[in-house]
């Protein structure tokens, strides 16, 4: 019955509190918030930044080979290693995981690379 439904997933909305544009030399701020709360749920965020680069499913000689029928991008987003942005290492990631806010610290981030979160 439409009574025993469980509750969709929460409803996240993530806000940036970092001016725009966004300058590499100032740090980066967000907030996630949780739009449709339940009195008896719990929330943990978590948070993960990707970069826009080569794809490493990418194989240059199938692309030439199959040419049109190769179907695997050549860019995409991939997550960031811990060595690009080390979410242990409080002078980097100014938060801790877990938290709704998120704030990473002045010149982490590069100019002119597009970032996901």
């Amino acid at each position: 019955t439409a009574g025993s439904l469980l509750p969709g997933p929460p409803n996240v909305i993530v806000t940036l509190q970092s001016p725009l544009p966004y300058v590499t030399t100032e740090s980066l701020k967000m907030v996630g918030s949780v739009t449709n709360m339940r009195n008896t749920t719990s929330y943990t965020y978590s948070w993960t930044v990707y970069h826009y680069t080569v794809n490493p499913e990418y194989d240059g000689d199938l692309a030439i080979e199959q040419q049109e029928n190769y179907d695997v991008p050549q860019f995409r987003y991939v997550q960031l290693d811990t060595q690009a942005l080390n979410f242990s290492d409080p002078s980097v990631v100014l938060t801790r995981n877990g938290y709704p806010n998120f704030k990473i610290a002045p010149n982490v981030l590069n100019a002119g690379v597009k970032y996901r979160v």
